[in-house]
């Protein structure tokens, strides 16, 4: 993994909060993460983790055009 790829994730729950602050701690956190979640607590949690390296947005096509893309969102449940 290249510290110089960006990296986009499409969910900022649970998965994303641990992976982004293991690479973090790793000292390998790239220098832009685009993390595109609706939920405006879920955003803010994201951003803490590295202010200076980590936008948070609402559009998923944003986090979709980075090198890396995380899908970090539950799967579609369907009704049997």
């Amino acid at each position: 993994m290249s510290e110089k790829q960006n990296f986009g994730f499409i969910g900022g729950g649970r998965v994303a909060n641990l992976l982004l602050t293991a690479l973090k701690n790793k000292k390998v956190l790239p220098e832009t993460v685009i993390v595109a979640d609706p939920n405006e607590g879920a955003r803010a949690k994201i951003e803490a983790i590295s202010p200076e390296r980590i936008q948070v947005v609402t559009d998923n096509q944003q986090a979709a055009q980075t090198d890396v893309v995380f899908l970090a969102v539950h799967p579609l449940r369907s009704k049997t």
